[in-house]
């Protein structure tokens, strides 16, 4: 595929300077004409003149009849063999002129053609040597008759002359080598750049899976929706779908069927909707849908309507019926509208309510008994009661830099202690506290915990680099980078120490403000990492316009790269792009000790994930880095891999 786009782009630069070409020959022409015919023969400079009028001719045509060509690259050969037969035809026109045109008793004759063919030869090198043939080919025709007839001459230099004539050609010909090298070789670097930065935004804004626009792309849309809505004062749904059976599909007759059962779903999705609407898959077996330009609250019902209907009709794979209905969930925008998370918030919710109505059915949400307000104040006092009663804890995971078998650093993740006695991993209670105030509370307590430990743990003679995921909300907050110096100034040993995790999308929101706060942490030692790299989508110019240090591959791709050589693939792609930029890579979701070694074969050597060890309380940190002996096959692929660390870790 590059190959070929190589082979376009060559042929395509050649026509495109055609026009400029054949205008330099018009005036070489006129010229020899000009200088020459007192000297030849009125019909030999007629004839020469006719031929290069119809060359330059049927270069034009040529040009005209490949600016009409709409399927280049089903035609490239075609066109290939009529640039080479324009190079033979003008060097034959040029070594022509060379034999006929030449006046033996008249060496500022001679001097004047030599003077024009080597000229048009130079213009050769710069015009056809994209088409390294076609060069070569005009160069000998133009030259070697040249270079005979002067040897033919009789004056004392005529060997001489004709030999600078000959490496005047070599000269020529190794110039053309060089420039057709050179094109190619930054070709086909850009090309294989824009291929690499076309299969990540693949992976980043499609499901693979459905080929359905994900969640990222998916926003994107409904931004843009949300956009024309305001400016069109039309009617907008955003809808939130889920399977209500599928679980039970996955579980009875296998996630092939169940994979088979998505794609059918997308599909007849896809076929309820208008060609302006949009369908995309959020995860698992929930989609997403815009409906866009509706005239009025009955057309959304009736797309609704026919939506539940058609998944009540699906799927039959092999003569089994797999009994498949689903719940949809939506809300209506208007003129006055809210932001995309608002939006996808209040459909999701509806379509819980949907469900809790009996499933296979939808429900429109209702802004007037949105409860948003109290759930922010039911949140807020949800955090401040788990602060005061110590229900929050910090976990610890440990990060390790494979090759040499050191624990460097770690990461410092949350739980909640339950009043109900159950301990509780962030996803089941961070979703319902994401709002600004509550996650710039949460934020502020997981710091200054973590700073805490870190210096006890210094006291003790352990030095780890902790990793503290940080929210968009806190970064955004005006005080943040004097709160940040006032805890480096209660534990100043613990600067260097801290690095600040971000998701990679939550940094892209508002690339500018997030970058300008992570020059004022570099000032303060602090470093950052990009969490979750891969599952948004990064060009890049955003890479390096954002001083983090670190990229973090997300567990999904790494778990499954054993299995899955699109993921594996992916987890390449990424460590090959951290070391380009110079970024340190680390892989979450080792869990194997397979993992391990297939991650230090690709050049990563940090890690971490269960396959190192799980999150444990801070009291279990010492004994664990005491006991602590990294697999011996992870050293032997280092050195079989012959793998250099980017750089140190932070502060070790």
């Amino acid at each position: 595929m590059i190959e070929e786009k190589i082979r376009e782009a060559q042929i395509r630069m050649c026509y495109e300077s055609t026009p400029m070409a054949q205008c330099v020959t018009l005036v070489n022409g006129a010229l020899v004409y000009f200088f020459m015919q007192s000297a030849i023969e009125p019909q030999t400079i007629g004839l020469w003149m006719a031929a290069l009028l119809a060359i330059v001719a049927l270069r034009i045509v040529s040009y005209l009849k490949f600016r009409e060509c709409t399927q280049l690259s089903a035609n490239l050969r075609k066109w290939e063999i009529v640039s080479l037969l324009g190079a033979i035809l003008a060097g034959i026109l040029w070594g022509g002129a060379g034999i006929v045109l030449f006046v033996p008793e008249s060496i500022a004759h001679q001097a004047f053609l030599s003077f024009v063919i080597a000229g048009m030869t130079a213009g050769a090198v710069t015009t056809l040597s994209v088409q390294l043939p076609a060069a070569l080919i005009f160069i000998s025709l133009a030259i070697v008759p040249l270079a005979y007839r002067i040897a033919l001459t009789t004056h004392e230099f005529n060997l001489a002359m004709s030999l600078m004539v000959i490496i005047f050609m070599v000269m020529m010909m190794v110039a053309a080598l060089r420039y057709f090298r050179n094109y190619r070789d930054t070709l086909a670097e850009g090309l294989r750049r824009e291929a690499a930065e076309n299969e990540l935004a693949q992976i980043a804004y499609y499901d693979p899976l459905t080929e359905l626009p994900n969640r990222r792309l998916f926003t994107d849309h409904l931004r843009r929706a949300i956009t024309s809505a305001r400016r069109h004062r039309s009617l907008v749904a955003v809808c939130y779908l889920d399977l209500d059976n599928f679980k039970h599909i996955n579980d009875e007759f296998g996630h092939d069927v169940g994979d088979r059962v998505l794609v059918r779903t997308s599909q007849t999705l896809q076929g309820c909707v208008r060609g302006d609407d949009v369908v995309g898959r959020w995860g698992g077996d929930e989609f997403a849908l815009i409906l866009t330009d509706l005239d009025d609250h009955h057309a959304c019902v009736v797309t609704l309507k026919r939506l539940v209907n058609a998944l009540a009709g699906m799927p039959k794979f092999d003569g089994i019926l797999y009994p498949l209905t689903g719940s949809v969930g939506v809300t209506l925008v208007g003129g006055d509208i809210e932001d995309p998370d608002t939006l996808l918030r209040q459909a999701d919710h509806a379509m819980y309510l949907a469900k809790r109505s009996g499933r296979n059915g939808y429900h429109i949400f209702d802004p007037e008994r949105d409860g948003d307000d109290r759930r922010r104040n039911v949140a807020r006092e949800e955090v401040n009661l788990a602060i005061d009663n110590n229900q929050l804890i910090l976990f610890f995971q440990p990060k390790i830099e494979m090759n040499k078998g050191k624990v460097y650093g770690a990461e410092v993740l949350l739980r909640w202690q339950h009043p109900s006695g159950d301990l509780l991993a962030p996803g089941k209670f961070l979703p319902m506290w994401e709002t600004q105030e509550t996650m710039a509370d949460v934020d502020r307590w997981v710091l200054e915990t973590a700073i805490a430990q870190l210096d006890q743990w210094l006291n003790q003679g352990i030095h780890l680099v902790l990793s503290v995921n940080i929210s968009a909300w806190l970064l955004n907050d005006a005080t943040f980078i004097g709160y940040l110096e006032s805890l480096f100034n209660a534990y100043p040993r613990t600067r260097g120490m801290i690095e600040l995790e971000v998701t990679e999308t939550r940094a892209l929101d508002d690339i500018s403000r997030i970058s300008e706060v992570m020059e004022l942490c570099a000032s303060m030692r602090v470093e950052f990492a990009l969490d979750d790299f891969g599952t948004g989508f990064s060009s890049l110019v955003h890479l390096q316009r954002l001083p983090a240090q670190t990229l973090k591959i997300d567990t999904s791709f790494v778990r499954a790269m054993l299995e899955d050589d699109n993921d594996r693939n992916l987890v390449k792609s990424i460590i090959g792009l951290g070391d380009a930029l110079g970024k340190r890579v680390i892989a979450e979701g080792v869990e194997t000790v397979a993992h391990g070694d297939e991650l230090l074969k690709l050049g990563c050597c940090y890690a971490q994930g269960y396959g190192i060890a799980k999150p444990m309380p801070a009291e279990e940190i010492p004994p664990w880095l005491e006991s602590y002996v990294a697999p011996l096959s992870w050293c032997q692929a280092a050195e079989s891999a012959q793998i250099v660390p980017l750089r140190e870790a932070v502060g070790t």
